[in-house]
Formats: C-alpha cells, sequence, structure tokens
C-alpha cells in the first residue's frame, strides 16, 4: 500500500495535538451549554464578552486537564481519539435529544438493545458524530507526534498545565461575581460540559455498578393471601402492564382536551393523573417501582439483590410470569419466569425490529385459555418510546395528522410531534382496553388490571425531548405519569375491594413509591412487608 503523501500526515508535538484536540472539544462538542453561556444577561456587553471568554477558558481547560495524565508515547493518540468519540456522541445526544451526560444516561447505553440503538441512529445523527468526532479522530490517527526523550516531554507539559490552572484561578477569583450565579441557575450544565461530564458519569456508574455485591435480602417470608381461592373456585388473574414513557398530562382520562381515551372512557376504570415516577429512565425505574426501597433510598446494587413485590406474590402462592415487549424486566423477574417478542414475534404485530403492543394483548388472550391457579402476568409495554413514535402503532391508529414519521425530532414540527405522540397514547388506550374486555369475557377466571408507566416523556418543552433528565431537574411531563386500576366485581368480590372507596382516592397525589404496597393490596397479601400508608387500596379492603 503506498504510503500517504506528507501533507495528510503533518508532524506535530505533543502539545500543539492536545492543543488543537482541546479547541475542538470546545467549539464544537459542547452546543447545547454554549447556548445556555450565550442566553445567559449581563450589564454590560464588556461584562458579556469577559463572562464568555472566561466560560470558554473553563471548559477548554477541563478539556485540557483531562488529556495530560495520558499525555505519553503510545497513550495519547488512542485517548484523544476516545475523548473524540465520546464527546461527539453526548453531544448529538445532548443536543438533538435533550439528554444529558449522567450515571443513569450511561446506565441506559449499556442497557440499550439494537432495537433501540438503531432506532436513534438516523442519517442526521451518524453525519454529526461523523463530523464531529470521526473526521478529527482520522486527523489524529494520521498526526506523526514530534516525540522528545520522556524528561523533556515530562517538562514541556508545563505549558498546558499553566492554560489549565489558570483559567481555574480566574474563575475562582470571578467565582462570586460570574460563575457562582451562573452553576446556580444553570446546575444541569454539569452534566453538558463535555468531555469531562461524560467521564464523571461513567465513573460514577462503573463505581455503583461494581460496588461489593451485598448478600440476598429476603423480605416478605411470611406472606399469604388473605382470601385463599378454594376448592371449585374460579383462579384469579391479576394483569400487571407497565407503560413505557407515557406522561398523564397526554390522557384525556386526566384532563387532556383531545380525545387520546376513546376506548378506556367508557370502561369503569380508575384513573390516578397524579403519580410522581421513581426515575425519569427505565433502568431505574422499573426495578425502583418493583422494590420496598422507595425513590429516596433506592439504590440498584441493592434492589438487585432484595426480594421485591413479584417475589412476595410468588411466596403467597401466586403463580408469576413476565411477558416482555420491550427490553426486558431489568432482573425484576430474575426469579420467576420472564419471556419476551423475541421468542414468539408473530407478523400480524411485529415488524423488523420489534413488536406493536397489541402482541401483549394477543398473549394474554391466549394465556388465559390455559389458567389453571392464581397468576400474576406482568406484561411490559413498549408504548410511546422515542423517538420512532410512528412506530409504535399500526398505521390504522394514526388518529391525529400530520406525523412526525423521523427518528430526528427537530426536523418535524412541533404538530406534527404531539400529533404522533399522542396517537401511541391512543393505542396504549387501545390495547390496554382490549386487555380489560378480555378478561371481563373470561368465563373462566375473576381479573384485575393494574397500569402504571415508568416515566414520562418530553416532547420539545423547554427544548427537551425524550426523557432521562436528572430527576431534581426534570419537568414535569417527565415525572408525572397515569395509573390505572380495574376489577371484575367478582374479584374484587373475593379480595374484599370496595371499588366505589377506592374511586374517591383517584384525586390524591401519590408515586411510585404506592406501587409495592399497592401492588401487593390488589394480590389479597398479607405481610410484615406491606405498608398500609403506602397501600392505595388498604382503607378499600376489608
Amino acid at each position: 500500500m503506498p504510503a500517504l503523501p506528507a501533507f495528510l500526515r503533518p508532524r506535530l508535538s505533543a502539545n500543539v495535538l492536545m492543543l488543537f484536540t482541546a479547541l475542538w472539544l470546545t467549539v464544537f462538542c459542547n452546543q447545547r451549554l454554549w447556548g445556555m453561556i450565550w442566553a445567559v444577561p449581563m450589564e454590560s456587553a464588556l461584562s458579556l464578552w469577559l463572562f464568555r471568554a472566561l466560560m470558554a477558558a473553563l471548559i477548554f481547560a477541563f478539556a485540557l486537564g483531562l488529556m495530560l495524565p495520558l499525555s505519553f508515547r503510545g497513550l495519547l493518540k488512542p485517548w484523544l481519539v476516545i475523548l473524540l468519540l465520546m464527546s461527539a456522541s453526548a453531544n448529538v445526544l445532548t443536543v438533538d435529544f435533550g439528554a444529558v451526560a449522567d450515571r443513569h444516561a450511561i446506565a441506559s447505553v449499556f442497557e440499550t438493545d439494537q432495537r433501540e440503538a438503531q432506532e436513534m441512529m438516523s442519517a442526521w445523527v451518524l453525519t454529526r458524530i461523523f463530523l464531529l468526532g470521526v473526521l478529527p479522530a482520522i486527523f489524529i490517527a494520521l498526526t506523526r507526534i514530534q516525540w522528545q526523550p520522556f524528561k523533556q516531554e515530562l517538562l514541556a507539559r508545563w505549558k498546558p498545565l499553566l492554560l489549565v490552572v489558570a483559567p481555574i484561578i480566574l474563575a475562582i477569583t470571578l467565582a462570586g461575581q460570574q460563575v457562582i450565579p451562573f452553576v446556580r441557575n444553570h446546575p444541569e450544565a454539569r452534566y453538558l460540559t463535555l468531555p469531562f461530564s461524560v467521564l464523571s458519569a461513567i465513573r460514577s456508574h462503573l463505581q455503583h455498578t461494581f460496588k461489593t455485591t451485598p448478600p440476598h435480602q429476603r423480605i416478605g417470608e411470611d406472606a399469604h393471601q388473605l382470601h385463599p381461592t378454594a376448592t371449585g373456585e374460579k383462579p384469579r388473574v391479576l394483569v400487571v402492564v407497565v407503560g413505557e414513557s407515557a406522561r398523564s398530562e397526554s390522557f384525556a382520562l386526566a384532563g387532556y382536551p383531545r380525545d387520546t381515551n376513546p376506548a378506556l372512557g367508557k370502561l369503569p376504570v380508575l384513573f390516578f393523573a397524579n403519580v410522581q415516577s421513581c426515575g425519569t429512565n427505565t433502568a431505574t425505574s422499573l426495578p425502583c417501582m418493583f422494590s420496598d426501597l422507595g425513590r429516596e433510598n433506592y439504590q440498584q446494587r441493592i434492589a438487585n439483590h432484595r426480594d421485591n413485590a413479584l417475589d412476595i406474590l410468588q411466596r403467597a402462592g401466586w403463580q408469576v410470569e413476565w411477558f416482555d415487549n420491550n427490553t426486558g424486566s431489568k432482573k425484576v423477574a430474575a426469579r420467576i419466569s420472564e419471556s419476551g417478542w423475541e421468542s414468539r414475534p408473530d407478523p400480524r404485530w411485529c415488524i423488523e425490529n420489534g413488536c406493536h403492543d397489541g402482541l401483549l394483548q394477543q398473549y394474554l388472550t391466549e394465556r388465559l385459555a390455559h389458567i389453571e391457579r392464581d397468576t400474576v402476568i406482568v406484561l411490559h409495554m413498549l408504548g410511546s418510546h422515542g423517538p420512532a413514535y410512528y412506530q409504535r402503532y399500526p398505521q390504522d391508529f394514526a388518529r391525529f395528522l400530520p406525523e412526525c414519521r423521523s427518528t430526528q425530532l427537530q426536523s418535524c414540527s412541533r404538530e406534527a410531534i404531539l400529533n404522533t405522540y399522542d396517537n401511541t397514547i391512543a393505542y396504549t388506550d387501545h390495547v390496554l382496553a382490549a386487555m380489560i374486555q378480555t378478561l371481563d369475557n373470561s368465563a373462566d377466571i375473576d381479573g384485575a388490571l393494574l397500569y402504571v408507566s415508568d416515566h414520562g416523556e418530553s416532547t420539545g418543552e423547554k427544548g427537551l425531548y425524550l426523557h432521562g433528565a436528572p430527576y431534581a431537574l426534570a419537568p414535569e411531563q417527565q415525572t408525572r405519569v397515569p395509573m390505572l386500576i380495574w376489577a371484575s366485581p367478582h374479584y374484587a368480590q373475593r379480595i374484599g375491594l370496595d371499588m366505589r372507596c377506592l374511586a374517591a382516592k383517584q384525586d390524591g397525589q401519590y408515586s411510585h413509591d404506592h406501587f409495592f404496597d399497592t401492588l401487593l393490596g390488589l394480590g389479597d397479601i398479607g405481610s410484615n412487608a406491606q405498608r398500609s400508608a403506602l397501600d392505595i387500596s388498604h382503607d378499600c379492603r376489608r
């Protein structure tokens, strides 16, 4: 293979190459942070430009400071390439999808399946990653570094070190006047300073993941059914449906002006509009809501090695099974039966990379024909997962037009994005109503259904899309989720549940912290693990 021309392989010192990379990262890979900086008002034009210059110097200093520890022969080039590719990818996610680089975002990346990844990787996203990350990485790979002996190279680092230290000292000096007010008013800035925020998030994720594994904790060992099914009685079936990215404000049952609930609105369901999610992403919310730890005390490492509501239901004599149309149970179903759409792709519901949630209704219909004992069936929806909202429902369910038939949401009008998202809610309405009608029409069982979404979704409000914002900064669209309860008269009677009493509680303020205990309550469980104050149904059961 012929050698490349010399002009394509420039000779640069290690210091110059680091300065180039830090400058590139500062200017091109911090777009969302720059948008926040540019919007800060100041008393005078001079103060404004001094503030912008100081922030630029700080971003540059953070980037350059991350390079110095690995700025030696054999390490520098790979490290610079890694920083560029990570920053370019994170920049696209922060700008195009409103995400931030925190521990939960990193966890979501590791748990993303092929279907999710393909939906995110549009031509526009790949082009931007190529221009912002791959192109400068190629330049670095081709560059011939003029290395000096190790001692001289080490001494030469005082120059870039000065460029790291000076802006930080200057920022500390002026902190009270400019930097502290900015950080106080924009706490999300620490999640947007690339590549620092990505590396910080990865470190936090690894620390959280690889802490010493605690021994498994059993809870609710005294669990039992308060009204066990007698010989000759019909088996009871409790269907638990976990929604995906459904926000409460888009449900007509919660007062949304559009009729997104034409089917559920005709059924005797109890709708709880004011439920706060445990997290803003599935990896956090899903295991948290089935755990007894609650949002304030939740740690994934502990929850993974502690009994959850499904374990207690199983211990009390229920047959418990999980069927998934999403990315799995996140270890919630580690000790029960779990299967998913991959095991039974049905051409009536499934497209190339996944299935519509009608598959869950089909699964439930087929499963009810073979129920022999009290059974809890957990169905995990794909729901309103973005950005490919238009792929979440059959085209016959495109009630609101025009649609956004793209994963690049910013390329669509606000109206089209909302139309498409609302179509996903209307399809969820159809699927839930069909499940309820199937349970109600099943003569051989007594059924009930509990639905709640894992978290909400942003559709462009305040420039945010999708979900995953840090909880303290997350808008209501990402944290207020719908919950719904339906029970057949016979099911309610058998567990001593007064549905009129429960209906009076619909306007209360609840959270995912109530889910664990309410699920056990609807499952007719008596246990010292259950807390009556967090069981919405407790006061309504005899």
